[in-house]
């Protein structure tokens, strides 16, 4: 079997959350704190990069033509830079019209859209989609997603966008929600469901298939280390091995295996380093030497043989200070 690259956010994006805290839910964001420059100490497939104009977590990036596109996220939930790796630079674009954090993107035809998340701290769930044009840095409203719902993930597969798992309503009820999405006649359909109810999860794309990897359990509860596959063809469910560490963490996807980064193993826990290997071919993991630091609720992206992995948070509940960090990793070192 032929493998691509593709890439996905997580949007998660994403990977950790005030719902994650199984007492009391803060009624404001606190202020948005960077951290200064750090030491740029690292092993030799590791690199800095230039800072993200604004310190933020639980953001979501998506690629388009080798700019990584960054939305939303607690410190900056209206905010939208974009990132050169080529000149390693950024800059700021026009704002979504909807603030958010914990939303999800995707794109279709050069076209990036923004599903989903919640407002006003870990407030209002939505099923808010709109869409932004890089190329004229503008944004239009399409359909709401039928369920409303934060800390899901999305990818795109042949022209449409699929949405998963996810948490509804006050509680942060989690959901196996399946929704697909067809911006060419802007209606969204129901598939099936999750086989695992999970929020802060994360999905990638290989030869049209869907990884669903990890994610929390329950909201503030424990990730689990599933993985399951879906097939948009036939609106069906496959098993596959589960990962040797329970993680809410991104995932990209770089030559034909799977990374899935840090991220935690509980809501509102500690930033781990993990660093793990998935080959879809023979459904094996392996874990791979740690990242340079821990990491969650942060973005990966790749761009020409490079992961980029942006923003987030290496403390517990509440996670300040809040990352503007760029960490560049070259898998093939």
């Amino acid at each position: 079997m032929k493998y691509k690259n593709i890439i996905v956010l997580f949007a998660v994006a994403s990977i950790l959350i005030s719902c994650e805290t199984a007492t009391s839910t803060p009624t404001a964001l606190p202020d948005p704190t960077a951290i200064p420059t750090p030491t740029p100490t690292l092993p030799p497939n590791w690199s800095w990069k230039a800072q993200m104009p604004t310190a933020r977590w639980g953001h979501s990036s998506s690629v388009v033509h080798d700019m990584i596109y960054v939305f939303g996220g607690v410190g900056g939930s209206e905010k939208v830079e974009r990132y050169d790796p080529a000149t390693d630079s950024w800059m700021t674009m026009t704002d979504i019209p909807t603030p958010r954090n914990f939303m999800a993107t995707s794109v279709v035809d050069g076209m990036i859209y923004v599903i989903g998340g919640n407002q006003d701290g870990w407030g209002t769930k939505l099923g808010t989609v709109e869409v932004y044009d890089p190329e004229t840095d503008t944004w239009e409203s399409r359909t709401d997603m039928p369920t409303a719902r934060t800390e899901l993930s999305s990818v795109s597969v042949n022209g449409k966008i699929y949405t998963f798992g996810g948490c509804v309503n006050d509680e942060c009820h989690v959901v196996p929600t399946v929704e697909e999405y067809d911006p060419a006649t802007d209606k969204w359909t129901k598939k099936s469901d999750m086989p695992t109810p999970r929020l802060l999860l994360a999905a990638c794309v290989i030869d049209g298939k869907v990884f669903v990897i990890g994610g929390l359990l329950s909201s503030g509860g424990p990730a689990g280390g599933n993985v399951e596959v879906y097939d948009p063809e036939t609106d069906r469910w496959d098993k596959k091995a589960d990962m040797p560490k329970v993680r809410a963490a991104p995932v990209s996807v770089f030559n034909e295996m799977i990374y899935v980064y840090g991220g935690a193993a509980v809501g509102g826990g500690i930033a781990h380093s993990s660093l793990l290997e998935y080959d879809p071919v023979t459904d094996t993991w392996r874990m791979l030497d740690d990242m340079p630091i821990g990491r969650f609720v942060m973005t990966t992206s790749v761009v020409n043989g490079k992961i980029y992995m942006i923003g987030g948070s290496s403390t517990k509940s509440p996670h300040r200070p809040y990352l503007a960090e760029v960490l560049e990793y070259s898998p093939e070192y």
